[in-house]
C-alpha cells in the first residue's frame, strides 16, 4: 500500500508542478485526468492506473482521492520536494526517477536509473574480507586500502571503505542489505588494484565472506607465452572489408603481476601484439593491461580492407604460441590460400551453412603465417550465426 501511495503521490506531483499549484494534505482538490503541460502535451499515467479522482477503481481500503478526500495521516504534502519520504529521489529537472516511473516534467526517461536510489536501512549484514599474499616470500598485505562496491543490476549503489589489519583482514559489520546486492571487493596492493566478486548478500542471508589473492608487481616481462590464439573473420555486408576479432589466452608462469614499464604517454605497456599489414593504419597493439600470474584472456578487434579483390591476413606470433586457429564461414564468397596454416575441421553452423578452422601449432615468437582471401562478386550473408561469430568450438 505504501508503494502505491508513493507512486500516486509522484504522479500528482508531476501534474501539479506543471500547473504551479502545490496541494496541501488537508485540502486536496480533485485533479483533472488530462491536463496539458507547458508544451501543450498531455501527461499520461502508467498503463492500468486508475484516473485520478475516480475512486471506483482504487484498491480496497485506499483513502479517497479528490473532492474533499484527505490524504492518510502523516502522508507528505504533494507538490515540491519538501514533504517527500526520507531517501526519496528529488523531483524536478535535476532529479532522477526510478525505472518505469511515469514522466514528470523536466525528467527524461534516459535519466531514470535501473536500480533503486535508496535501500531499506533495517537489515544489516556482515562482510568479512581476507586478503592473502600470492607472491612467495612477500609480506602479508597489511594496511592496504579496500573499496567495496555493493552491486545491484550491474551498477554500484553504495561504496564502503576500510583498511586491512595486520593479518590482512577487514570486517565490515554494518552493510545495508535491504535488497539483494553483490559485493565487489577491490584491494589496492603494490600500486595495483586486485578485484574479487563475493556471493550475494540479502535480507535472508546477510553475512558473507570474501577471500582475495594479491601479488607483488613487476615491470620486467616474464617468459610469457600464448597457449591459444583464436581469430574470427567476418566479411562485412558491403564486401569492402573483413572484421577480425582476436582472442589470446596468455600464460604468465611467475607469481608476480606484470605491469610493464611506463611509456612516453605515461601508460604502462606489457604485450606488443603485431597486426596484419594495412590494418586500420596500425602496426601493432601496445597492450596497457596488466598480466596476472597464470592464465588470462585478452581480446582485440580491427578491420582488414579488401583491395583489388583480395584480403590478406598476415599474422606474426607475439610470443611462443601453442595453437593458432583462424575461423571463417564458408559461404562468404572467398577462395582461401594458406601459408603456414593447415585446413582443420569443418563444422556445421545451421541450415546447411558451414565454417572451417585453419590452424597451426608450436609457433615461435615472430613466426609468420598468412591466409589470403580472393573474393568474388558474391555478397556476404546478411546474417551471421552467433555460434561461430563468438568463437564456438575448438
Amino acid at each position: 500500500m505504501k508503494r502505491i501511495a508513493y507512486t500516486l503521490a509522484a504522479a500528482l506531483a508531476g501534474l501539479l508542478l506543471i500547473a504551479g499549484s502545490p496541494l496541501r494534505a488537508d485540502d486536496a482538490p480533485q485533479a483533472p485526468t488530462t491536463q496539458p503541460d507547458a508544451t501543450g502535451q498531455t501527461p499520461r499515467l502508467p498503463a492500468g492506473h486508475p484516473a485520478i479522482g475516480d475512486t471506483s477503481r482504487l484498491p480496497a481500503g485506499h483513502p479517497a482521492i479528490g473532492g474533499q478526500g484527505k490524504l492518510p495521516a502523516g502522508h507528505p504534502a504533494i507538490g515540491g520536494t519538501g514533504g517527500l519520504p526520507a531517501g526519496h529521489p528529488a523531483l524536478g529537472p535535476n532529479g532522477k526517477m526510478p525505472a518505469g516511473h511515469p514522466q514528470v516534467e523536466g525528467v527524461t526517461p534516459e535519466q531514470a536509473p535501473p536500480f533503486p536510489t535508496s535501500q531499506p536501512e533495517t537489515v544489516r549484514g556482515v562482510l568479512m574480507i581476507t586478503a592473502t599474499q600470492g607472491t612467495a616470500g612477500a609480506a602479508v598485505p597489511a594496511g592496504d586500502d579496500v573499496l567495496v562496491d555493493l552491486m545491484y543490476g550491474g551498477f554500484s549503489i553504495r561504496q564502503l571503505r576500510g583498511k586491512l589489519d595486520s593479518g590482512g583482514r577487514l570486517i565490515l559489520s554494518d552493510v545495508p542489505v535491504g535488497v539483494k546486492v553483490m559485493p565487489m571487493v577491490t584491494v589496492r596492493h603494490d600500486n595495483h588494484d586486485f578485484r574479487q566478486t563475493g556471493p550475494l548478500m540479502s535480507p535472508e542471508d546477510p553475512d558473507r565472506a570474501v577471500r582475495i589473492a594479491v601479488y607483488q608487481t613487476t615491470e620486467t616481462a616474464p617468459a610469457w607465452k600464448v597457449s591459444m590464439h583464436h581469430l574470427i573473420l567476418t566479411r562485412m555486408p558491403d564486401g569492402k572489408s573483413y572484421r577480425v576479432r582476436e582472442m589470446l589466452v596468455v600464460e604468465n608462469p611467475t607469481d608476480k603481476v606484470w605491469i610493464g614499464p611506463m611509456d612516453a604517454k605515461g601508460q604502462r605497456v606489457t604485450m606488443h601484439i603485431p597486426l596484419p599489414v594495412n590494418t586500420d593504419g596500425r602496426a601493432q597493439v601496445d597492450a596497457t593491461v596488466a598480466v596476472p600470474p597464470g592464465s588470462s584472456q585478452h581480446t582485440i578487434a580491427y578491420a582488414i580492407p579488401v583491395k583489388d579483390g583480395k584480403a590478406v591476413v598476415e599474422l606474426v606470433a607475439p610470443a611462443p604460441t601453442d595453437r593458432l586457429v583462424v575461423v571463417k564461414a564458408d559461404d562468404d564468397g572467398a577462395k582461401v590460400s594458406l601459408a603456414g596454416l593447415e585446413v582443420g575441421q569443418q563444422m556445421q553452423i545451421d541450415k546447411g551453412r558451414t565454417m572451417t578452422f585453419y590452424q597451426a601449432e608450436s609457433l615461435k615468437a615472430g613466426q609468420k603465417v598468412s591466409l589470403t582471401l580472393e573474393l568474388s562478386d558474391k555478397p556476404a550473408p546478411p546474417k551471421t550465426n552467433e555460434a561461430w561469430r563468438t568463437g564456438g568450438g575448438k
